[in-house]
């Protein structure tokens, strides 16, 4: 009898392989040849995982130096987007973001790339290739030390302030979230009836867009994002582990000390104890508006009790991130709440995506399952959610196999299937891993769930 199991695995991986791109000497896997052809930061390091995840560890392993490659070797900066591809051409959208003939992007995106090197050695380790494992990451440990170091460098270190700082919006590896939108920006009001409304969110679409154009050109934005720093700080926990690996002991404090740095000024600085939530920072400025930003803390090892029972609340809440399929990018009680996608900006509406949010949220809740400092209640509540998140990703994919881009909070139905008819980084959604939920807590969760 065919295991099931494995010919999904089978099926995934040839997703993955038939977006594969070999430019000169580079090979690298696109989020989808036709739409993404080019090579992405964060996408790429999802494939990684997913590859990994699915005992693939060679593969995954040639995309890390083909991501490291297109680093700035003098600064570390490593742009989101290269332009190998030539299918794409020099298209309109291009013109408008990037001077002509660049090679790529002029900005970033979360720097997950230590996470995805470890799980690519860890899984090596779990196939008996400990040693090929080890090569991996000396060879890549230097590349990843400056990449890092990117980071630190454009901080305010000099002030006492590490976070990570982007400066555009796009950075944030979510496009469109409301907290980066101007709010003086007169957009065209709805009265109700449906042809109307159906022309005002098409010209809302381009004055917002076309907003967003003049602030990436400004070069005056500057932000210090939850999300990104919460990634940041993991990532940098990472690092230590793998310096620590290698037997680089100074490497190792110095990861160590800089990712409880980042950690701590997370919970300090972006957290608003009034409004009980936390808030990125924009130009200096908090930015009190709740997205599914404010939710990445719970990634965090030391994020207080408190912090994360309000997390735990805001996903339980229904007005907030409780929809059918969770979680949205914005809560449901949102103004700019838009699960259909009516507005054609990505992030902007609340879509769900299973891969660049469920998976490091519900990951992240698996492992606040087992703290020992947090009420037995607590725990079992993000153990909840955490099976909760990872089964409607599975339902996600029982609807409809093909992976898409974002899907619609409330009915599961895939997002921009005409754009982006396949998005390989999705398949990350199918593989949440809960083992760091202890085996006492795990039926007491399901039983919250049935309850």
């Amino acid at each position: 009898m065919p295991n099931p199991e494995a010919t999904e695995r089978l099926s995934d991986q040839r997703r993955i392989y038939s977006h594969q791109i070999t430019a000169g000497e580079t090979m690298y896997i696109a989020p989808n040849k036709k739409h993404y052809p080019d090579k992405f930061l964060w996408d790429t390091c999802l494939i990684m995982s997913i590859l990994d995840r699915m005992g693939n560890a060679d593969t995954a392993a040639e995309l890390m130096p083909s991501l490291l490659s297109s680093m700035d070797k003098k600064t570390g900066f490593i742009p989101n987007m290269v332009f190998l591809s030539s299918k794409m051409g020099w298209s309109p959208e291009r013109r408008l973001n990037f001077e002509k003939g660049a090679k790529h992007s002029d900005y970033t995106q979360p720097p997950i790339m230590a996470e995805s090197a470890w799980e690519t050695y860890e899984a090596f380790r779990k196939r008996g290739q400990s040693d090929k494992g080890k090569q991996f990451l000396m060879q890549n440990f230097p590349d990843l030390k400056l990449a890092y170091g990117y980071f630190l460098e454009t901080s305010d270190k000099d002030k006492g302030d590490y976070l990570a700082k982007i400066d555009n919006p796009h950075a944030s590896g979510m496009d469109y979230l409301p907290i980066y939108e101007n709010e003086k920006l007169p957009l065209v009001p709805l009265n109700g009836h449906k042809t109307w409304n159906k022309i005002a969110k098409s010209l809302n679409t381009v004055l917002i867009y076309a907003d967003r154009l003049h602030t990436g050109h400004k070069k005056d934005f500057s932000a210090k994002d939850v999300a990104f720093n919460c990634l940041y700080a993991r990532n940098l926990s990472f690092m230590s582990r793998i310096a620590r690996e290698l037997g680089e002991e100074k490497d190792e404090r110095h990861f160590s000390a800089l990712a409880n740095k980042v950690g701590e000024q997370i919970l300090e600085k972006f957290w608003n104890e009034e409004k009980k939530m936390f808030f990125p920072i924009v130009n200096g400025e908090s930015k009190e508006i709740i997205t599914v930003s404010s939710l990445y803390p719970i990634i965090l090892t030391k994020t207080k009790p408190e912090q994360v029972e309000v997390i735990v609340n805001a996903l339980e809440d229904k007005k907030l991130f409780n929809t059918n399929y969770p979680i949205p990018s914005v809560p449901r009680n949102s103004d700019k709440y838009d699960p259909s996608f009516e507005i054609k900006l990505i992030w902007r509406g609340g879509g769900t995506w299973p891969s660049f949010v469920n998976v490091f949220i519900a990951e992240g809740l698996a492992r606040q399952s087992a703290r020992q400092d947090l009420d037995l209640d607590l725990r079992i509540r993000t153990a909840a959610l955490a099976i909760n998140i990872a089964n409607k990703n599975r339902e996600l994919f029982e609807i409809d196999p093909v992976p898409r881009e974002f899907y619609n909070p409330e009915t599961g139905e895939g997002l921009r299937k005409k754009t982006v008819p396949e998005f390989v980084p999705s398949l990350f959604g199918k593989y949440i891993s809960l083992e760091a939920i202890p085996e006492y807590i795990y039926p007491l969760a399901e039983a919250r769930l049935a309850s």
